[in-house]
């Protein structure tokens, strides 16, 4: 059963991915490049309903995922807990940024809008904090050192692509959406990559 749970890492990056694309395609209007995710599921968009229950089934898996490692017996030092606990906020923030969607450009801003950006926030925060718990974790503990370096890369990637996007959003910039999905991608990449290799040493 544990690696069952283990094997939700590998179901939910599919799940966004597919999610992206297909809630893209059928969005009038929408451009992947300049767009921030939230944007297929603002206020008001055509297919928010189904997209955004998408959304919470991505993020539900992540919270099993994040259920797994903790339960796996292989979080055997306090720093790697931290890591599996960091997941899973950011599961339980996923979820609730679905409760309170994004402002449309150009509309009045809102208290659900607000929370939507707070929300949005810590996100990234947990992503960062789960990577760099983990990669601490693994260098101290000398395993994994490859991967470790691996982490420690897509961090790097997810912070430039975060502080692009974050300038991009503020001022209203070309290129927001790419900025973004570079810092999310590598997040994805990175829970795939974990998952894998934990559903492995626990087989």
């Amino acid at each position: 059963m544990r690696r069952y749970m283990l094997f939700a890492g590998i179901a939910a990056p599919i799940v966004y991915v597919a999610t992206v694309l297909v809630g893209g395609a059928i969005t009038p209007g929408y451009d992947h490049l300049s767009q921030p995710v939230s944007a297929l599921f603002e206020t008001g968009a055509v297919y928010a309903t189904p997209i955004s229950a998408a959304f919470v089934a991505y993020n539900m898996l992540l919270l099993v995922f994040g259920a797994g490692l903790l339960v796996s017996g292989r979080m055997d030092r306090r720093i790697l807990q931290v890591g599996a606990v960091m997941i899973l906020f950011n599961g339980l923030f996923g979820v609730l940024i679905e409760l309170a969607p994004m402002d449309a450009q150009g509309t009045p801003v809102t208290v659900p809008g607000i929370v939507h950006m707070v929300l949005a926030g810590l996100l990234v925060l947990t992503c960062i904090a789960a990577l760099g718990a983990m990669a601490w974790g693994w260098r101290a503990r000398r395993q994994y050192p490859t991967f470790t370096r691996t982490t420690l890369a897509l961090l790097a990637v997810m912070l430039v692509s975060g502080a692009l996007a974050a300038m991009a959003s503020a001022q209203s910039l070309p290129l927001m959406g790419l900025y973004q999905r570079l810092t999310i991608g590598s997040y994805l990449i990175w829970i795939a990559a974990l998952a894998t290799i934990e559903a492995r040493a626990t087989r």
